[in-house]
């Protein structure tokens, strides 16, 4: 819990400056005549310049999946599980394959409410259950 925790903060934060960017560069690229208030820059881009709010959308939804997915994909940790000195192994405590990662993710996508499941008396979640893998100190 506690690396999903430090995830979350880290996730946070970095949307959070990526969108601050995007959203710079958004109102900087724009020809709207209302330059001073961003509530009418914000209809105008909306109404006339759609193309803008999509790239800001893509460019926010690339770091996240990127954030989530591909780099744990390389490294078999996220930011908030190395912190936490924690990894994610097979059932011979080796590290997992790509596709075992890929595997669990898309586990863990479709069974959300399954974490809910990982308080019984092993502490291990359904779609680590089911992809086979561990998280080990």
């Amino acid at each position: 819990m506690l690396a999903f925790f430090y995830d979350l903060v880290v996730l946070a934060m970095v949307l959070f400056m990526f969108g601050a960017a995007s959203t710079l560069w958004m109102m900087v690229s724009t020809d709207s005549p209302f330059i001073s208030d961003p509530v009418g820059t914000r209809e105008f881009i909306f109404e006339n310049e759609f193309h803008l709010y999509l790239i800001n959308w893509v460019v926010l939804g690339s770091v996240f999946l990127f954030y989530q997915y591909i780099y744990p994909m390389f490294k078999r940790q996220t930011i908030g599980m190395q912190i936490t000195d924690i990894t994610i192994v097979d059932e011979h405590e080796r590290k997992i394959s790509k596709i075992k990662y890929v595997q669990r993710e898309l586990l863990k996508i479709l069974l959300c409410p399954g974490f809910f499941f990982s308080f019984g008396k092993d502490k291990r979640a359904l779609y680590d259950k089911l992809s086979n893998t561990y998280l080990m100190k």
